[in-house]
């Protein structure tokens, strides 16, 4: 009795092992791109130095507020009664705050002694807000250490590095605003914000 064959045995593994050669199992496979990881880490990396940015200029508004005797809040309404055609309503909305929100701060400044506030002459249903010299005293305090950190840590920084910087920035900030659907955002900061990205 002849022994069985293996020819069809043979074949059957012989197919087997190829199949094994050209369809690997997917699971066991992970191909990696170093490309692709360097960027991603380099991106990780920017977004950690944005949010540290961030952290330490809020931090170091509040500490110079409160060097004066104020808060971030109350800072920024004062900056905006110093500078503009001060409209409670119209401060809200640029800042993304309420009404009823600001009207409370600007109870605080006239409680502080650091704004007065009158009826309109041109309406007499508007409040015209306006700094009392406590007031100015406030802010000068404030822009002499905004100055100061200028010359201490400003500029010292290479001229190239800090025109890469903002160049990179205000693009970086237009994706953001495009991607959130913020809407349309100027370019450049306006008089009264871009003293902030000093502190």
């Amino acid at each position: 009795m002849n022994p069985p064959s293996n020819k069809s045995h043979g074949t059957s593994l012989a197919q087997g092992d190829s199949l094994d050669r050209s369809a690997p199992d997917l699971e066991l496979v992970k191909p990696t791109e170093p490309a692709q990881d360097t960027q991603l880490a380099q991106i990780h990396a920017a977004i950690h130095a944005l949010q540290r940015l961030t952290e330490v200029f809020q931090r170091r508004r509040e500490q110079l507020a409160s060097s004066v005797g104020i808060t971030e809040r109350e800072w920024r309404v004062l900056d905006g009664i110093s500078s503009e055609d001060f409209m409670p309503s119209m401060f809200a909305r640029r800042r993304e705050s309420t009404p009823a929100a600001v009207s409370k701060i600007l109870r605080q400044l006239i409680d502080k002694g650091l704004v007065s506030v009158t009826v309109s002459k041109a309406d007499g249903r508007q409040r015209d807000y306006a700094l009392t010299p406590k007031g100015k005293r406030t802010m000068l305090r404030l822009r002499k250490q905004r100055e100061r950190a200028v010359q201490d840590v400003w500029l010292d920084l290479d001229e190239e590095q800090l025109a890469s910087f903002t160049g990179f920035g205000f693009d970086l900030a237009s994706r953001l605003e495009e991607y959130a659907g913020l809407g349309d955002q100027p370019a450049r900061p306006a008089a009264d914000q871009s003293a902030e990205l000093k502190d």
